[in-house]
């Protein structure tokens, strides 16, 4: 609770909502940081977002310091942060991905199945403790798909291929028939 409020000084003070519907910015990035500070762990995003993430957030502080705030004005600047370091669709694809975490109930479950030399992927909503495959009735669980990156990686670790996910359905092409894995630890 202590690091949850003390968060407010950041999300809630110095940069605060322009109105009660973006309530959820302030308590979602208070709650993150408030995770990790109580159990010193967190989902990929906060691992993220607290290493290599932190440019971002000094830069959304910095750029909305004593102004009221949009959850459209924290993406924005996860666009911009991206245009500094790449060059192609990056900026782009890291905003379309946060803005369907934060906007989409829920988060995605991906069923992968390799036949050959073909990954073939599939996504819906997660949901816990539904007793039956959730791939089996998908148009009921969910009616989005995340963008989200596939990272494949040999069995020694060696780095695959990386793939933006972004469809509901996709299919991947790989030129070998090593194992690979989905490396989880990018995801």
């Amino acid at each position: 609770v202590y690091a949850h409020e003390m968060m407010h000084q950041y999300f809630g003070n110095l940069v605060t909502l322009s109105w009660w519907d973006e309530v959820w910015l302030n308590e979602g990035l208070t709650t993150m940081y408030e995770i990790y500070a109580e159990y010193g762990i967190g989902t990929g995003a906060v691992d993220d977002l607290l290493t290599r993430r932190r440019q971002h957030m000094r830069h959304f502080l910095n750029k909305f310091a004593y102004k009221a705030v949009t959850g459209e004005d924290f993406l924005s600047t996860i666009g911009e942060i991206a245009r500094n370091h790449y060059q192609d669709n990056t900026p782009e694809l890291a905003y379309k991905m946060a803005k369907d975490f934060l906007e989409l109930p829920g988060f995605p479950l991906v069923k992968i199945n390799r036949k050959g030399r073909k990954f073939e992927l599939s996504q819906v909503r997660f949901v816990r403790g539904l007793s039956i495959s959730p791939f089996r009735i998908s148009k009921h669980l969910c009616r989005n798909f995340w963008t989200l990156p596939i990272h494949l990686t040999k069995i020694d670790g060696t780095p695959y291929k990386t793939v933006m996910m972004t469809e509901r359905n996709v299919e991947i092409d790989v030129d070998t028939d090593d194992e690979l894995i989905l490396d989880s630890s990018k995801v």
